[in-house]
């Protein structure tokens, strides 16, 4: 007597092999950058010390 079976299979199969390496390295570039200012104004308050130091 024959019998028929049915018979399922996985395999992983490697296909292509990638080898990768890092090379550190420098790169200059020009551009054009946004700059932020900012701005001080300081004011003097005179006091009596200061009428007095000015007076030496």
């Amino acid at each position: 007597m024959v019998e028929e079976v049915l018979v399922v299979e996985r395999r992983l199969v490697l296909r292509e092999e990638v080898h990768l390496r890092r090379v550190a390295g420098t790169e200059q570039v020009d551009t054009t950058l946004p700059l932020r200012r900012q701005r001080a104004v300081i004011e003097r308050i005179e006091t009596s010390e200061d009428d007095d130091d000015e007076r030496l």
